[in-house]
């Protein structure tokens, strides 16, 4: 019996032992061993780890869907994104522009497993920008929806992240950032019905009035209404421009309000010695 005892003991000890590397070897790996778009030394590392309806996954309540939702834990890790969603009327990356960031599927240890940790990363990982256009699936034609979002994050500071649309000739449509620090699902809606185009990414370094997002960012469950073809050509991916990068969100909190009130002052300043000015003439 004695045997027994220290046979099953030797077995659960090796099974302690080994479940982690089980766990890489037969499943997706832990996230601690994944590369995170979470930063450290920022405010997120002190925040609470993102519950499970925090925008992350696809499936959350905070994630709707406009119509089609695209999941990209469906697609093998490493594998570039381009054209293989042509059938939903949408191009990504250099599918659609040979002057966009290549986007691949790539892990991202700071999403909760939904089921996977799987997304899409523009190159570099986390701080490139994710580029995608409408198209008609069966012919060479430009398209339109009214509706687009997608699940970002993890964004480091509030204001960090961005959604951009932009119509068919490059004129941004609408933007929208992250609220708080986190994942957030970011949209554009048009009652134009011309959003043709969209950039996801983060604020860089070296931008005055944005918060930088230490770590970057990544993008997951894209949704959109039913693309519209319109009469216009769509030329090869070599001959798409890419749009032009959105202004840095408006300056919040002290700093803002420091530079506002030292615009106030000078002004009443320079409207007394106006006056006087004026008086003595």
């Amino acid at each position: 019996m004695s045997g027994l005892r220290c046979l099953a003991f030797r077995a659960l000890a090796a099974v302690l032992i080994s479940g982690p590397w089980l766990a890489l070897a037969w499943g997706e790996p832990l996230s601690d061993s994944l590369p995170s778009s979470r930063g450290s030394g920022s405010v997120a590392e002190s925040a609470p780890a993102p519950p499970a309806t925090e925008a992350a996954c696809c499936g959350d309540p905070d994630v709707p869907s406009y119509g089609t939702k695209i999941d990209f834990g469906s697609l093998p890790s490493g594998q570039e994104v381009t054209t293989q969603f042509r059938s939903l009327g949408v191009l990504f990356g250099h599918g659609g522009s040979s002057s966009a960031a290549a986007t691949y599927v790539y892990p991202d240890g700071s999403r909760p497993p939904c089921p996977t940790r799987l997304v899409l990363s523009a190159a570099p990982h986390y701080s490139g920008w994710e580029f995608f256009l409408f198209v008609d699936p069966a012919q060479a034609k430009w398209a339109t929806v009214d509706k687009v979002g997608a699940s970002v994050g993890y964004c480091d500071a509030a204001h960090s992240c961005f959604l951009a649309a932009y119509d068919v000739d490059g004129n941004l449509v609408g933007i929208d950032r992250n609220p708080d620090p986190g994942f957030a699902f970011l949209s554009v809606q048009s009652s134009y019905h011309n959003i043709s185009c969209v950039l996801i990414g983060d604020c860089a370094a070296g931008q005055p009035t944005c918060t930088p997002d230490p770590s970057g960012s990544a993008t997951n469950c894209v949704t959109f209404s039913t693309p519209t073809s319109i009469a216009r050509s769509l030329p090869p991916p070599s001959s798409v421009p890419m749009p032009t990068a959105p202004l840095p969100a408006p300056m919040t909190g002290s700093t803002g309000q420091v530079l506002l009130a030292a615009i106030l002052i000078v002004s009443g300043i320079w409207g007394v010695a106006f006056a006087r000015r004026r008086a003595r003439a």
